[in-house]
């Protein structure tokens, strides 16, 4: 039904660095859940920080370092490998020229105000890539003391 996503490298130089952006991401309600009056509906908010051939991560073989944060309403959770899918098709080609690393360091922040406990969580995503559906699938998680551990 749907052609299959192919990454072509291009020949290019990417810079290191510190790169900000927000993903958006539609969250949606079961049809029978959502108001008919209402015909404006809610696209979520991602703040993503990518942290691209930093020294330390160098030394231990990481590539790059994607930092999700939650926002004022909900955090990450379980939508985070169908957001790390997202930024992969979108990005990963003008990042990672011309290979794509396999060793990128996948990381959630969670907010006080968006955890159980009502404390920061910070927690590594381990996350697996699937070439014939190209995309990622949960495969488990820890929690860090910092973004950068």
């Amino acid at each position: 039904m749907f052609n299959r996503t192919k990454e072509v490298p291009k020949y290019q130089q990417i810079h290191s660095g510190l790169y900000k952006f927000e993903l958006p991401h539609i969250t949606g309600l079961f049809k029978s859940m959502e108001p008919d009056e209402d015909k404006v509906r809610e696209v979520q908010r991602f703040p993503v920080e990518v942290y691209v051939l930093n020294d330390k991560d160098i030394a231990n073989d990481i590539a790059a370092r994607f930092v999700m944060y939650g926002n004022d309403t909900r955090a990450v959770g379980d939508r985070y490998a169908q957001l790390a899918t997202i930024l992969r098709r979108a990005y990963f080609t003008a990042l990672f020229i011309p290979d794509v690393p396999e060793k990128i360091k996948w990381i959630e922040h969670r907010s006080a105000e968006n955890t159980v406990l009502n404390r920061e969580e910070i927690v590594e995503i381990e996350l697996k890539w699937d070439e014939k559906s190209a995309s990622y699938s949960l495969v488990g998680h820890s929690f860090l003391n910092s973004i950068f551990d």
